[in-house]
């Protein structure tokens, strides 16, 4: 609501309650006119004053009747609308100065009737008109011999008891009153304009608030990729229009990926600030290469409680998985256990919880570990979800909780969009009094099979030999990378040197699981089946022994297993260690 809205709705007030106020004057009007027309004596007019009566009468009725008939009309909105209503009502009043005129004292309704109106100069102005009808109405009335004086034994001739008994007592009364009302109005016009100012202080804190609701919205991640080792999805819904909830994922690597959720006390702006700084402080910490989640977390605690003067916290869990392996160690600082699903089976991941990130400096947090296999997952949340509660004050709870997801079974994206929709339902009617947020990871084991092409030349040997020992992702000895190394030369220079005789092409594939590596080496060229050769006699001399066969003998003895198909027009060697 603006300025112009506030001061139309304040108009609009003061026509309803002067439009109504004029149908008790129209009423009285009426009585009068109806009672006249009966020959009552007391409402009985003589000569000029009863035609007067019977003529003006009616329309002053209709005049003060219609604004009350038209309050919820178009024409409540009008500027000049309120001029009618007040007009209407300083007539009525001078007609009835005219009819009773020692009655005169009916002229200070004009004046606190403008006063609805929060404006001194309306007052003022109403104030003159009826200072001039107060003088009019009853001399007119004595001169259409409608009303005689009281004289009160004075000698006084008729006009001068007017003035002296009537009008002169009024006057003072009037001009005391308008005095008063027009203070009045300069007071209701200054609360009006605190109102109008307070309006616009809080429409500049919702503005700010609707800027910082969109800055916390940029720090959360909004995009959710379905990538090779998992799905992802995450929801924050604020209580207020800022929370104090975050959760956040990263990758930390190419085979580590961070994942956070938080949530900071209290509610409003200081929350949003206190969440936005230790998420970015998390980030910083653990983008660095730092896998230790417990000593990220001591070094978050420390920078939370420096400057802490306002004793805000951060409740957090903080996992990093290892994309390759599905280990993920954790720490939990004062945050709600994770539910996990492992071994087909939801649970809560049970992990005692360190303090709370900013509440006592030199906390020393502990790491736990978890293993995740393909299709597990693990649902991270705030309290805002199990704290939930219903017109009745029940909690949504952790076992109600347990159970939704466990029912699901379902994707990241519809588990969190089912659970947000059942806690709503659940709450219906209650207000909701802290943020909801969750994140939830699926985990799929990443492809374990590398493939590439090379061009079958020798000068392309250290490529291959690069491409496999990057391709296994696991930490070899020197002895076994060496041994894989001799490996990809014998097999690789042999067709480099025999399978074409021009231009030709070896495709070659990594798969290192559990343990496992498997080598294979894809040609087209001449069919040529290594192991047909039988074996060289080791005991013989050199000079005796026969030419070939030693390097694909050295093959099968660093590998476990080696095994040659030929199938759709290629040779393709398989070779299989164990470590």
């Amino acid at each position: 609501m603006n300025e112009k809205d506030i001061y139309l709705k304040n108009e609009k007030k003061a026509n309803i309650a002067l439009a109504f106020t004029s149908l008790v004057f129209a009423a009285f009007l009426l009585i009068t006119w109806i009672l006249n027309l009966s020959g009552v004596s007391a409402f009985t007019f003589e000569g000029t004053l009863n035609t007067l009566v019977k003529i003006v009468l009616p329309i002053i009725v209709v005049a003060l009747a219609l604004p009350a008939c038209v309050v919820k009309t178009k024409f409540l909105s009008k500027s000049w609308f309120k001029y009618y209503v007040l007009i209407a009502f300083v007539i009525a009043v001078g007609v009835v100065g005219f009819l009773v005129p020692q009655e005169g004292i009916f002229f200070a309704t004009c004046i606190v009737a403008s006063t609805l109106y929060f404006k001194p100069k309306v007052t003022r102005i109403v104030f003159y008109i009826s200072l001039g009808l107060l003088i009019v109405a009853p001399v007119l009335a004595v001169a259409l011999d409608g009303y005689q004086p009281v004289t009160y034994g004075t000698g006084m001739n008729k006009w001068a008891a007017l003035f002296v008994f009537n009008i002169l007592p009024r006057l003072l009364a009037i001009v005391i009153i308008a005095q008063i009302t027009n203070g009045l109005a300069k007071r209701a016009g200054v609360i009006l304009s605190e109102e109008v100012d307070e309006v616009k202080r809080n429409q500049k804190v919702t503005s700010e608030l609707s800027i910082a609701s969109i800055i916390q919205g940029a720090v959360l991640p909004r995009e959710f990729p379905d990538s090779a080792f998992g799905e992802i999805y995450g929801l924050m819904d604020s209580a207020k229009k800022v929370g104090g909830d975050f959760y956040d994922f990263f990758n930390i690597d190419d085979d580590h990926l961070a994942i956070v959720i938080g949530d900071a006390s209290g509610k409003g702006i200081p929350s949003s600030l206190y969440m936005m700084k230790a998420q970015a402080v998390i980030r910083a910490l653990t983008k660095n290469g730092n896998l230790d989640t417990a000593k990220i977390m001591c070094e978050v605690n420390e920078a939370l409680c420096e400057g802490n003067d306002y004793n805000m916290f951060v409740t957090c869990w903080l996992g990093i998985l290892d994309k390759q392996s599905g280990e993920l160690k954790f720490t939990n600082a004062g945050h709600n256990p994770p539910i996990v699903k492992s071994s087909g089976k939801f649970e809560y991941l049970s992990a005692k919880p360190g303090l709370v990130l900013g509440g006592f400096k030199d906390f020393e947090y502990k790491e736990a570990s978890a293993k995740l296999k393909k299709g597990d997952k693990i649902f991270l949340y705030t309290d805002g979800v199990t704290e939930a509660h219903n017109v009745r004050s029940e909690l949504y709870g952790e076992d109600r909780l347990l159970e939704k997801v466990s029912k699901l079974d379902a994707s990241p994206y519809e588990t969190i969009t089912r659970i947000r929709e059942d806690v709503r339902e659940f709450s219906r009617n209650a207000e909701q009094f802290d943020d909801i947020t969750m994140l939830m990871v699926e985990y799929r084991k990443p492809q374990s099979v590398f493939s590439k092409k090379f061009e079958a030349k020798r000068d392309n040997l250290e490529n291959v030999q690069n491409f496999i020992i990057s391709s296994i992702k696991a930490d070899l000895d020197v002895k076994d990378k060496n041994q894989l190394l001799i490996v990809a030369e014998e097999v690789f220079i042999n067709i480099a040197s025999y399978a074409y005789e021009g231009r030709g092409y070896c495709n070659v594939d990594v798969n290192y699981e559990n343990g496992v590596l498997t080598l294979v080496f894809t040609d087209n060229g001449v069919e040529f089946n290594p192991l047909a050769k039988d074996d060289p006699n080791t005991k013989e001399k050199a000079e005796d022994r026969q030419i070939g066969g030693l390097g694909i003998f050295m093959v099968k003895n660093l590998m476990d297993k080696v095994y040659y198909e030929r199938k759709d027009g290629k040779n393709i060697l398989t070779m299989i260690k164990k470590y």
